[in-house]
């Protein structure tokens, strides 16, 4: 018998060739694809551990007692007290605290006071109010506390009896006189009784200046020179 000869193609370079080009065009948008889905994961971490540390800032109690004033003249209060020696736990806090506030409510004496929330932790309480204007903060605490213009403090009669330094750049400066004090009835003005923090509704330009130190252009804090928690003298804070 013959033999048959079998008769290969002829290899096509140029074929083979584009055929290899396209795998490595495929391959590198593959890999394109899982660059661009491993650089949105990461993206997507960063932004919720970025959205639960703002979070975790905006749903925390301040460190330290703080009243702060609302432009439209909530107060809200954030206490901080040593809760070692008490035998209420963070639950029983919140229930008596909400009673309370219920009660006052209900007493007709003006305003509202509201309870936001409490926390228990390492022996500290952190309480949490929010009042609907200055004269409830001092219905439901029986605090001290004036928050109004300069004019409306002396219909209250307030003297403004004290020595006073400027503020400016979070820094005292020059004294400023009561009567200097007093001049203007326009001016915002901020009076309480207490060793807290108080962060007012704009720029403090003057303040009381036994017991105070500037934290910042709207926060100033309050505290006794031998630390004593009980003693408490009136501040004046006034600001624009």
């Amino acid at each position: 018998m013959s033999q048959q000869t079998v008769r290969r193609r002829p290899v096509n370079n140029a074929n083979l060739e584009a055929r290899r080009k396209a795998m490595r065009r495929k391959k590198i948008k593959e890999k394109k694809f899982m660059l661009l889905g491993m650089l949105l994961a990461v993206i997507l971490v960063i932004v919720l551990i970025v959205w639960g540390i703002v979070s975790l800032v905006k749903s925390g109690f301040a460190d330290t007692s703080t009243l702060t004033i609302a432009k439209d003249g909530t107060i809200t209060m954030d206490e901080v007290e040593d809760f070692k020696e008490s035998n209420y736990d963070e639950s029983e806090l919140e229930e008596d605290t909400e009673t309370l506030a219920d009660e006052y409510n209900e007493s007709g004496m003006g305003g509202k006071a509201k309870f936001k929330k409490a926390k228990v932790k390492d022996g500290v309480a952190y309480l949490r109010m929010e009042y609907s204007d200055y004269n409830a903060y001092v219905g439901f605490t029986g605090n001290e506390l004036f928050v109004g213009t300069v004019g409306e403090a002396k219909l209250k009669g307030y003297d403004f009896n004290d020595t006073f330094s400027s503020v400016s750049n979070k820094t005292k400066g020059d004294a400023i006189s009561s009567e200097d004090m007093m001049a203007d009835d326009s001016k915002k003005v901020v009076m309480i009784r207490g060793n807290v923090h108080v962060i007012v509704p704009g720029k403090v330009t003057a303040v009381s200046d036994s017991c105070t130190s500037i934290i910042n252009d709207n926060e100033i804090s309050i505290t006794q020179p031998d630390g004593n928690k009980d003693a408490t003298v009136l501040t004046i804070i006034m600001y624009e």
